[in-house]
């Protein structure tokens, strides 16, 4: 807790606002880790299913 306070104070911020900050950093990294998740498995299922660019543009446009 205390070196917690030390940071904060240190980085010229409020403990909330440090808080905040840290929310939001570690929002943003699973948000990441969540399009980059999403990528893998559209590359595996362009693989998979033999397609290529043009029909996935085709498919994301009927499916709309």
């Amino acid at each position: 807790a205390n070196e917690y306070k030390n940071v904060a104070k240190s980085e010229g911020k409020t403990i909330s606002g440090l808080f905040r900050e840290m929310f939001n950093f570690y929002k943003r990294e699973n948000l990441k880790k969540e399009f980059y998740a999403l990528q893998e498995y559209g590359a595996e299922q362009v693989k998979k299913l033999n397609i290529t660019e043009d029909e996935i543009e085709r498919l994301i446009f009927e499916g709309r």
